[in-house]
């Protein structure tokens, strides 16, 4: 979704569909169908819905555009450059994001002489295949996680143009499926298999605050040693109540939904929320 006006879904159809709010009444309207597409995993929007990404099994993105003339999206850029499938793209100002099986998050910015987007960085930092990718902050802010239980943040150099590793995230207790962040990177929340949820608030007393929290709230031991506090190093913090976040009721799959490449790599089931908070101006590199 960008700007709350503009809304974009795929799956397995191998189609892409783009609704729009209409003022008149409040809903939203199928504007458009985009069926060039292979079977799409992600989707992202950007520029108030005016730029739309998708990627998936086919190992390519692509990038179209609204013609304002036209009020259609129409392709305008094929990326090709990963070597396995791609589960997850993201979009923020003139900067895109792709992740996948490969274990590498390649970021590309579009050049205002050719209007096409250019491969500007490829990070390898991951130790498994990557899920979830997210930027905010015009592309200045980016996370990412995956199989390795981590989730990784990184922040635009601006004096080399270079995105670097920030911090570490390594609470989780499970794989990550998904990750967002908001504002100007300043917060962040995960989702994945260990089967809990976290709120965080700022550390004022050594009291662990969140392992009491988990007692009363009847969660396992597993999951309040999951969830001491200090476990993040550096300038991300968290603090909070431990709990439990509602899982879907189970539903009926076939074997090739449930493990659609046949290598064990189930689809995700995002059962425990973690949530971030920076502390302090750490991304715009003040002290």
């Amino acid at each position: 979704m960008a700007g709350g006006r503009a809304l974009a879904a795929a799956g397995d159809d191998k189609k892409v569909r783009v609704y729009r709010l209409r003022e008149e009444t409040g809903r939203f309207e199928l504007l458009q169908t985009l069926d060039d597409a292979g079977g799409t995993l992600s989707v992202a929007m950007a520029g108030e819905g005016r730029a739309l990404a998708a990627a998936g099994d086919d190992e390519k993105v692509r990038v179209y555009r609204l013609r304002e003339e036209t009020g259609r999206f129409e392709l305008l850029q094929t990326l090709d450059d990963a070597g396995d499938w791609l589960r997850s793209v993201a979009m923020a100002g003139r900067a895109l994001a792709t992740a996948g099986d490969d274990k590498k998050v390649r970021v590309y910015r579009l050049r205002e002489e050719t209007g096409r987007f250019e491969l500007l960085q490829t990070l390898d930092d991951a130790g498994g295949r990557i899920w979830s990718v997210a930027m905010v902050w015009e592309g200045r802010a980016l996370a990412a996680a995956g199989d390795d239980k981590k989730v990784r943040v990184y922040r635009l150099r601006e004096e080399t143009g270079r995105f670097e590793l920030l911090q570490t995230l390594d609470d989780a207790g499970g794989c990550i499926w998904s990750v967002a962040m908001a504002g100007e990177g300043r917060a962040l929340a995960t989702a994945g298999d260990d089967k809990a949820g976290r709120w965080p608030r700022p550390a004022t007393t050594g009291r662990s605050a969140s392992t009491a929290s988990a007692r009363r709230r009847g969660a396992s031991s597993s999951c309040r040693r999951s969830t001491t506090p200090g476990a993040a190093s550096g300038p991300w913090r968290w603090r909070g109540r431990a709990g439990r976040w509602p899982r879907p009721a189970p539903t009926r799959r076939s074997a090739s939904t449930a493990d659609p490449r046949g290598d064990g790599a189930a689809w995700p089931r995002p059962a425990r929320c973690v949530i971030y908070f920076l502390w302090g101006s750490v991304l715009k590199g003040r002290a």
